[in-house]
């Protein structure tokens, strides 16, 4: 196969099972069990990045070709599972993978025998290589744990809005926070931080998706619960969020005075924290649908935004679509590496924004890379996390991931070179 060719066929390839990692730092006392290939351990262990504070969170059922074979799983299943609830775990979350989406294993038939035997909650999310991007992995999560509660009545489900997707105690703080600020009735969080925190759901629900990828989890929020799905920009940077609060504000008929001011000095740091980069090129290269706000929020601090790729698009992404083609970024859906790379190099991007196993090709192609895996560990939602997404970490002391940098520089020379520093 010719160079040309090789570069041709490889679009994106990053597992959703990395979804495990950045989730299980958020959400206490679950345990993933994946159920595949020795490969699977290492998408897994490459999103988590470094052992969370709650201990090990996921176990790997390997499968042997004799079960491979036979679909003779259950007992090496059950000894993991009782291992887990011994050590803490509330919910056993049963992962699949492209072994099991070729065999056409039922995991729901696991899951019901194994939560029957245990006495514990045990759902089932199937995910597979096949999916089109890393965030596909959180959204199948989120949708297994709908199946855990069941549709509220008026009386017992939240009138208030519910924030749809994970985030980190500190995020949760301050999302709850800037609502209560502008007088936003809080419903809470779902899934939230733990088994005990997950937020009721009812009709009278407004249900408000943090990222681009739950297209999944809203389907079913919307049909089993009947709640309201909020359509905004997600609150990713100043602009996002300005739009996101401003969305939930004109569904509630409340006053938006608040939030001009509170919008107006998040947008002042994150320009100033973004100053280094005004005079850079940049083109991001998605796995998992964040890369849409991500260039919506740099194009709307003013970085020349070279083009974004994704590898699919949904229905939740109009406002998205819509802002991005008035800031003039182009939007590709499954684009031709190879092209990309092309353009690139022909446009002299300074900077690209490529998930994980991407970063060396790109590096050794001569960009500085930034692995988008890494805005996935980032206190990044909200007005006051604005200034976090623009703010370098050169060395990955905040998310375990630095940037790639080309071979034929030295690190303090990119600093200068590039403009990544103070």
């Amino acid at each position: 196969m010719s160079e040309e060719a090789r570069l041709a066929v490889c679009y994106y390839s990053w597992c959703p099972l990395a979804a495990i990692g950045w989730f299980s730092r958020r959400f206490e006392n679950i345990h993933f069990i994946s159920i595949g290939m020795r490969e699977c351990a290492h998408f897994i262990q490459m999103g988590l990045s470094r052992r969370g504070e709650h201990g090990l969170c996921f176990s790997l059922a390997l499968l042997e070709e004799e079960e491979i074979a036979t679909g003779e799983i259950y007992e090496p299943l059950l000894e993991i599972a009782k291992e887990a609830v011994g050590g803490g775990a509330e919910i056993i979350v049963l992962m699949g993978s492209c072994a099991l989406e070729i065999m056409k294993l039922d995991l729901k038939s696991l899951v019901k025998r194994l939560g029957e035997e245990l006495g514990a909650k045990v759902v089932a999310a199937q995910s597979s290589g096949f999916f089109k991007g890393e965030g596909e992995g959180e959204d199948i999560i989120i949708s297994a744990l709908l199946e855990l509660i069941s549709p509220s009545s008026d009386v017992q489900g939240s009138r208030g809005v519910v924030l749809l997707g994970s985030a980190s105690k500190e995020t949760a703080a301050v999302l709850r926070a800037e609502m209560e600020a502008l007088g936003i009735s809080f419903g809470g969080f779902f899934p939230g931080n733990s088994p005990s925190d997950m937020a009721r759901i009812s009709k009278s629900s407004l249900v408000a998706p943090l990222y681009p990828y739950l297209s999944k989890s809203l389907r079913t929020v919307k049909n089993i619960f009947g709640a309201t799905i909020l359509s905004s920009l997600f609150p990713l940077g100043a602009d996002g969020s300005e739009d996101f609060y401003g969305a939930i504000l004109r569904k509630l008929s409340l006053d938006p005075a608040p939030l001009a001011e509170m919008a107006k000095e998040a947008r002042e740091e994150a320009g100033e924290r973004a100053a280094h980069l005004m005079e850079k090129t940049i083109m991001i290269i998605g796995s998992g649908l964040i890369e849409l706000p991500l260039a919506r929020l740099f194009a709307d601090l003013g970085l020349g935004v070279f083009e974004v790729s994704t590898p699919s698009l949904n229905g939740s992404l109009a406002a998205e679509l819509n802002r991005l083609k008035e800031l003039g970024v182009e939007v590709i859906e499954g684009a031709d590496l190879y092209d990309q790379v092309k353009r690139a190099k022909e446009a002299g991007v300074d900077l690209v924004f490529a998930h994980l196993s991407l970063a060396n090709f790109l590096k050794e192609s001569g960009f500085l890379t930034v692995p988008s895996a890494a805005y996935l560990r980032l206190e990044m939602l909200g007005l006051a996390n604005s200034k976090n997404i623009v703010e370098p970490d050169l060395y990955g002391k905040l998310t375990g991931l630095a940037p790639f940098y080309p071979k034929e520089l030295e690190k303090d020379q990119v600093i200068t070179i590039k403009g990544l520093g103070r």
